[in-house]
């Protein structure tokens, strides 16, 4: 009877096993010693169209967190960029047409070894969404990875250089009231075929390019709220990967002059007629 029960309930069950997308993670290289730089790779498996990954990837204590690399990835769009957080490193981002098959990136993450033993690397909180218009959960399973640490340096991970600037992007404008307070913002997410990107950073200028002002850069994550809110100036975003190859793009005005200006323009070109009129006049008079 146990067999029969067994049986229906992995029949019950397949469905749902046959449609989990799995997040796995690897090491490179598998052991290490003390000292050493080891990369943590954390990928998607998937038999249906899936296309939005949450998570927080978390690691043994003795594993420090280095830098983040999401080249290749086939994240399009960083909801909240791999950044290590109090729990381990969080993440979030969408893939635009979804994805399915083995072997997709999201990123990797650069950690140091700094005592021997075995550590391990899992993701946890792991969430995967369809790429079916409701935007349903798929069932997640997950693995996890271990690593031999020595206690002398064996060489580790060594990174690739790389002399090639991060690819095109987007600038994308939103306005919500339930966004930045109902404010104009800009998204946009840059890709990188090295070492991925370390940064961005915003600049607002209301002069032409071709004076050659220099212009004053920002910090900025993948969101960025204009202090110009009246689409006045230009915005200039700059993507910098690790290797510090720089992408630059630029969101144009919509506007050339605010509405207070428009204002003052016009009450300027009403007195200036009038003074016009009134001079023509006085000649006249003479």
């Amino acid at each position: 009877m146990k067999y029969i029960i067994t049986f229906i309930a992995l029949l019950t069950l397949a469905p749902s096993l046959a449609s989990a997308a799995t997040l796995s993670v690897a090491f490179t290289p598998r052991t290490v010693g003390v000292g050493d730089a080891v990369e943590i790779t954390l990928s998607v498996q998937s038999l249906e169209n899936v296309n939005a990954f949450s998570g927080t990837l978390k690691c043994s204590p003795s594993l420090v967190f280095s830098a983040i690399d999401d080249g290749n990835s086939i994240i399009t769009a960083w909801i909240k960029t791999p950044a290590q957080g109090n729990e381990g490193i969080d993440f979030a981002g969408i893939t635009a047409g979804g994805f399915s098959g083995s072997g997709g990136k999201l990123f990797s993450a650069i950690l140091k070894a700094t005592s021997a033993g075995t550590a391990s690397c899992t993701v946890s909180g792991a969430e995967i969404l369809k790429d079916d218009g409701a935007g349903g959960a798929a069932p997640v399973s997950l693995s996890t990875a271990t690593l031999s640490i020595g206690r002398t340096p064996t060489g580790g991970f060594i990174e690739a250089e790389s002399r090639t600037a991060p690819e095109p992007f987007t600038i994308y404008a939103g306005k919500d009231e339930e966004f930045y307070d109902g404010k104009l913002y800009l998204t946009f997410s840059a890709l990188d075929k090295g070492p991925g990107i370390a940064g961005y950073e915003a600049a607002e200028t209301r002069f032409p390019s071709w004076l050659g002002i220099p212009l004053h850069w920002v910090e900025t994550g993948t969101v960025y709220v204009p202090e110009d809110q009246w689409g006045t100036s230009d915005v200039y975003i700059r993507a910098t990967d690790r290797e510090g190859n720089v992408r630059t793009e630029v969101f144009p005005r919509t506007h050339l002059l605010r509405p207070y200006e428009e204002i003052i323009g016009a009450i300027v070109i009403v007195i200036a007629l009038l003074c016009y009129f009134f001079l023509k006049r006085r000649g006249h008079k003479r």
